[in-house]
C-alpha cells in the first residue's frame, strides 16, 4: 500500500510497469522516473497509475520514491 493525496492505493513497483507499458512518454518535464526502459515524467506516471491529475511534483515524487523508484532531474 502506498498514500497518494490522502488516499490508499494497493500498488506495487511490478504494477506501475505493467500500468504504463505501451504509454508514450510525455516530453519537456524535469523529473522522471525510468519504467520499462523509457523515461517519464513523475506527474505523468503518478497519474496514470491513481487516476489523480491535480498534483504537485513532490506528492508524485514521494509517491513513487515510495514504490522503489529513483528520480531524475533533466539538465
Amino acid at each position: 500500500m502506498v498514500e497518494f493525496q490522502g488516499q490508499q492505493y494497493d500498488l506495487t513497483h511490478a504494477d506501475v510497469h505493467t500500468r504504463i507499458r505501451g504509454l508514450a512518454p510525455e516530453g519537456g518535464r524535469t523529473y522522471f522516473v525510468e519504467v520499462n526502459g523509457n523515461m517519464y515524467p513523475v506527474k505523468q506516471v503518478a497519474r496514470t497509475c491513481t487516476g489523480v491529475h491535480r498534483q504537485h511534483t513532490r506528492e508524485s515524487q514521494r509517491f513513487l520514491l515510495a514504490l522503489g523508484f529513483t528520480i531524475h532531474q533533466a539538465s
